[in-house]
């Protein structure tokens, strides 16, 4: 069910913002290294090229990649999974320890805060949005006409090679090939319920800031032993 909810918000997001077509968005090469026998590390190298004549800016996280099953963030570029031409479809490859750690510590909280759970929750529900807000501003990254930055962001693999995500079952077969691409959603419309009223009016009165979206090239990414 996730996965056609999101499929749906993509569809409609595509169809009420065009490719953009003044920014040139490649991944150079992914790398890797083996932190122990049970962790990978993967480091994705990206560039973006300002192909405008002008100055332009984007909202964009450039330390972070989502999956494009469970991104809901325009500002976080998505990442796609294949084994040779076909899409995995699930968000549990890559961060899996990163991910039980913070679900770990959330439900250790809210134990923690049993009795005033609802204060709580209001507390941090308000310190979430004055920290989410903030780094959105501050991801803000600007462009000289033709001017070319390279970016880089880490992805971790535990190294388990079967992965169910609703009713998809995979794996990561070590003798088949594996690719990755990026996906940038660029929508400063969809940080209206994210950032701060004085945050949100900085980025909808920059006329710098563009919008679109763009695929990057597929690169190979190793899942071999």
């Amino acid at each position: 069910m996730r996965t056609i909810f999101l499929t749906f918000f993509l569809l409609v997001g595509l169809c009420t913002n065009a490719q953009n077509t003044d920014i040139e968005v490649q991944i150079d090469s992914i790398t890797h290294h083996d932190t122990s026998t049970s962790e990978r590390i993967f480091t994705v190298h990206y560039h973006i090229k300002n192909k405008a004549k002008s100055l332009i800016s984007l909202v964009l996280n450039t330390k972070e990649l989502r999956s494009n099953m469970y991104n809901y963030s325009s500002w976080i570029p998505s990442y796609r999974l294949f084994q040779e031409k076909k899409m995995i479809e699930t968000n549990t490859v890559f961060d899996s320890k990163k991910s039980d750690a913070v679900l770990k510590k959330i439900m250790q909280d809210l134990e923690n805060n049993r009795k005033g759970l609802a204060d709580y929750l209001l507390k941090q529900q308000q310190e979430l949005t004055i920290k989410t807000s903030k780094k959105i501003i501050e991801s803000i990254v600007t462009f000289q006409p033709n001017e070319t930055k390279n970016f880089s962001a880490t992805l971790s693999w535990d190294k388990n090679r079967y992965h169910k995500f609703e009713d998809n079952e995979y794996f990561l077969d070590q003798k088949t090939t594996h690719y990755l691409d990026l996906f940038l959603y660029l929508n400063k419309e969809e940080l209206t319920s994210t950032l701060l009223p004085e945050d949100l009016k900085i980025i909808l009165n920059d006329p710098t800031i563009i919008t679109g979206w763009i695929y990057t090239n597929k690169v190979e990414i190793n899942f071999r032993d």
